[in-house]
């Protein structure tokens, strides 16, 4: 893509307009996968199935029909041939309006009024940064109740937090092989995770390329977060945590019940780190997965007794001591999953269960 705009840029009478008509295929290319990639996630949950038909009415709006989606979200041939449908479809032919659907997609989650989960539908993009392919989860703007009074004194009290601005968080943890992606490519700025003799070294086994990171310090995650660029880091308490419960304060990513198949956990986890996704109808309503157990997460924040106030420094990045931790892990029990759950260990720690997601700031694919 680099190249062709290149090409544009030369002005060139020749190339210049052949350039420009393919560098719009292959975004409006891109924009259909990302549409298509949305609707598969949001068919896979059952809470969202209605909003993924929705979704896909829009789809063939700009598109056309998709009879492999169609499957997925079990249209039936009566509603395809309905008039209804087809009238949209036909009206739609004889449009030339083009949206963009990234920034489409961050301008409705800068307005975002909804009052529950089930009103905002999940939106993931693929950024690909120095290289790596990142999938992030678009987070609206909204306000959630943060702590838990019940369990553990470190979540109390249960206080409001307003989130302002949306932003991105990851859909995965990042994983061994983006790890070693990075320790290639980023000349000495993230570097090889150590382990002691107690510690299984994961990055090195080659099934688990596809597993979450662990046996980093926060410092190397941090690090990581800095190579990728000025909008990337790790997530604040507030944000990991709005992200896995949401406008409907959920006790877990899925729902307030407990589901062992949702979660990898030591009732379930053979003692070992599991593959990112593997509990997709886990992901939370923003569309984020594994934040309950696999790995516990290095977050920014400094550990400190709620409420939460950011003007404590406990944002402060430069501050050495104990950071939190977040969403329980392969040897973590039921409790240890719940969303609100805090752990936190010394920054310099690196342990067997303990990995990182990334987090971004709501820029679109211009902006970057």
């Amino acid at each position: 893509m680099s190249f062709l705009q290149q090409v544009i840029d030369s002005k060139d009478k020749i190339f210049a307009p052949t350039a420009q008509k393919r560098l719009a295929q292959i975004l409006d290319e891109q924009a259909k996968g990302e549409a298509r990639k949305n609707i598969e996630l949001m068919a896979g949950n059952s809470m969202l199935a209605e909003v993924a038909r929705h979704a896909y009415e829009e789809f063939v709006k700009q598109y056309g029909r998709d009879e492999a989606l169609e499957q997925k979200l079990g249209v039936d041939d009566a509603t395809n041939n309905s008039p209804d449908v087809g009238m949209r479809h036909a009206s739609s032919s004889s449009s030339t309006t083009k949206h963009d659907p990234l920034q489409d997609a961050i301008e409705r989650a800068r307005n975002f009024e909804g009052k529950k989960n089930s009103d905002w539908t999940p939106y993931i993009h693929t950024f690909e940064v120095n290289g790596l392919q990142l999938d992030m989860c678009l987070v609206p703007r909204g306000r959630f109740m943060m702590g838990d009074n019940d369990i553990s004194k470190r979540e109390r009290p249960v206080h409001e937090q307003v989130i302002d601005k949306p932003f991105w968080i990851g859909r995965h943890p990042i994983t061994n092989g983006q790890w070693r992606q990075a320790v290639n490519a980023s000349n000495g700025a993230v570097t090889v995770p150590e382990f002691s003799d107690w510690h299984p070294d994961s990055y090195e086994d080659k099934t688990k390329i596809n597993h979450p990171v662990v046996g980093v310090t926060w410092h190397q995650c941090n690090a990581f977060a800095k190579w990728l660029g000025e909008n990337w880091k790790l997530p604040t308490e507030v944000q990991w945590e709005y992200s896995a419960r949401g406008l409907d304060n959920l006790i877990y990513p899925f729902g307030n019940d407990f589901q062992p198949d949702l979660v990898v956990y030591r009732g379930n986890s053979g003692k070992t780190t599991a593959e990112i996704g593997g509990r997709a109808k886990g992901a939370s309503w923003v569309g984020a997965q594994d934040m309950a157990g696999n790995v516990w997460e290095w977050i920014a924040s400094v550990y400190k007794p709620y409420p939460y106030q950011v003007n404590d420094r406990r944002e402060d990045m430069s501050v050495d001591g104990l950071r939190v931790l977040r969403g329980g892990s392969w040897s973590g029990n039921i409790n240890n999953a719940r969303s609100s759950s805090r752990d936190y260990n010394f920054s310099h720690s690196r342990i067997n269960f303990s990995g990182f997601r990334i987090c971004s700031s709501p820029f679109s694919l211009t902006e970057h």
